[in-house]
């Protein structure tokens, strides 16, 4: 008997140590608030939730912050928000780290305090929150509050990209493909950008796509980059399926088609790509992969040469000096091939000399009063 009255004694004294070591027996309340708060119900969830974090729950006083950060069940309000998210990022709580270093970066608080965000990223980054890894390394990287520092920012990428993070990953790419904060590497670089692009980023396949397609970092390969191309061309990147509708015009990587090449162009020209509207009035002024329609093409012509295309402003330059597809107008002609002169980029200096000859060309059958007006048009144009 003494026997079993000591056993229950000491089972009752371990009981005690072991709720005493747990601290506030609040995993059922806590979870069902945080449940109730993630299905929207707002009112159960403040009911649950408040208790908690007033006894000084972290993972409550972080909820809470978060319903009066975006204004759930309670009017919004930043300043409670950040009350609540710094009681629990005091007692170490890694999310309400990052989300008080967030407030801080986007002046929540009323204006932005890099410094103070810099101080708790790096207290959720030090947790291996990847978020916050991440947004250091931004931070580092633009020199936003501090020194830029490529190294920091490399380091910091470095860490969030271990765990998968896919910015992260096309980011630290960037660094050895551009070789900043460490020497040039496009190996390295083409290796990382894969990773990203395993997980769909988009950025990382077409950088990866152009680095196929040059060769660069890794073996040439049209087939390969024109499947990378695709990948972030079907889910609906402008760039890309310009790239690919460039391919299938010049049937490199993949088999010649013309009808492909408009369909590409056109999904890349309707976001307002504007080499890709040039590349598709082109094909409808030449009927080739779409039915020749000359109001079309300058329709296309148009709507790339005012977000400032050279090669559609030569283009539209050559159609009003001929009087094909529309009315000869020299006036147009002299300001478009004025314009083009001007935009065509130092690769393209033949193209720039072909607009000056153009262009002086016709000012010959030209009035003094034509060309004035001409060269007013030009310098009053503008950028759509």
């Amino acid at each position: 008997m003494l026997r079993r009255n000591a056993r229950r004694k000491l089972s009752l004294a371990v009981g005690a140590l072991a709720l005493s070591l747990a601290g506030p027996a609040v995993g059922g309340p806590f979870e069902d608030g945080a449940s109730a708060a993630k299905s929207g119900d707002y009112a159960t969830a403040l009911r649950l939730l408040r208790p908690l974090a007033a006894e000084g729950h972290a993972a409550s006083e972080y909820e809470i912050g978060s319903l009066y950060r975006d204004g759930h069940g309670v009017s919004k309000d930043y300043a409670q928000a950040g009350m609540w998210f710094f009681r629990a990022a005091d007692q170490g709580h890694a999310d309400a780290q990052y989300e008080l270093a967030r407030m801080y970066e986007t002046g929540l608080f009323g204006q932005e305090n890099y410094s103070e965000a810099i101080r708790w990223y790096t207290k959720a980054a030090e947790q291996n929150h990847i978020g916050a890894q991440y947004n250091l390394a931004l931070i580092y990287y633009s020199g936003l509050g501090v020194a830029q520092d490529y190294g920091a920012a490399k380091a910091w990428f470095q860490k969030a990209a271990d765990q998968g993070h896919a910015d992260a990953l096309y980011a630290l790419g960037s660094l050895y493909y551009s070789g900043l904060g460490v020497e040039i590497n496009y190996a390295e670089a083409a290796r990382i950008y894969r990773k990203a692009a395993d997980q769909g980023h988009i950025a990382s396949q077409i950088v990866l796509g152009s680095m196929f397609q040059k060769g660069r970092g890794v073996s040439r390969d049209d087939a390969e980059a024109a499947r990378w191309y695709r990948h972030a061309a079907e889910r609906g990147n402008a760039d890309a399926q310009y790239a690919l509708g460039l391919m299938s015009y010049t049937g490199i990587g993949v088999p010649k088609d013309d009808v492909a090449a408009a369909s590409w162009f056109r999904k890349a020209a309707d976001q307002g790509h504007a080499t890709a509207q040039y590349e598709l009035g082109h094909l409808h002024y030449s009927g080739l992969g779409v039915a020749m329609d000359w109001n079309q093409a300058i329709a296309w012509f148009q709507k790339a040469a005012d977000q400032g295309n050279a090669d559609a402003q030569y283009a539209l330059g050559g159609i009003y000096e001929r009087g094909v597809a529309a009315p000869r107008n020299y006036v147009e002609a002299y300001k478009w091939f004025s314009l083009a002169a001007a935009n065509f980029a130092a690769p393209k200096q033949e193209m720039r000399t072909a607009a000056e000859s153009a262009r002086d060309r016709i000012a010959a059958t030209m009035t003094a009063e034509q060309i004035a007006e001409a060269r007013a048009l030009a310098r009053d144009w503008k950028l759509k």
